[in-house]
């Protein structure tokens, strides 16, 4: 599941207890239950250098084969990618499972030990972003899903 998460993520995807009702349980509460509601399918991958601007890229780092996958988000903190109607190799499982945790106070999540910024969580929308710097030269990379 790793390497699929990577691979959604540009070649490059705390576990929330509620015991207690305070806001901060109240918040994780809400995103999970956004974050389950439904399956997630990508629509938008970018990418910037240095602080630029975002540039599309999902038809350069996402095969046509890939790009009806959708992702299942289920309590507790299971993740399911589906490969959809085409498959790119015909011999991959048609679903892989993994894990998945909010972090950072549920500003941030963590899918199969990559940690990710989310930049958007809410009934319809699913963003996700994170860093990396090569060099001295900084790479963002966002990806964007709907239901």
């Amino acid at each position: 599941m790793r390497a699929v998460i990577r691979t959604l993520c540009l070649a490059i995807a705390s576990v929330a207890v509620f015991s207690s009702c305070n806001k901060d349980d109240d918040k994780s509460s809400s995103k999970t239950k956004l974050l389950t509601s439904g399956t997630w399918k990508i629509i938008l991958a970018e990418e910037k250098e240095n602080g630029g601007a975002w540039e599309d890229v999902t038809d350069i780092q996402f095969a046509p084969c890939t790009q009806d996958d959708r992702l299942k988000f289920s309590e507790p903190n299971v993740i399911t990618s589906d490969e959809g109607a085409t498959k790119c190799d015909p011999s991959d499982p048609q679903t892989q499972t993994g894990t998945w945790a909010f972090v950072s106070n549920g500003q941030g999540i963590d899918l199969d030990g990559e940690l990710y910024d989310i930049d958007e969580l809410n009934g319809h929308t699913f963003k996700i972003s994170y860093t990396e710097t090569f060099g001295g030269e900084s790479y963002s990379y966002r990806l964007t899903f709907v239901h």
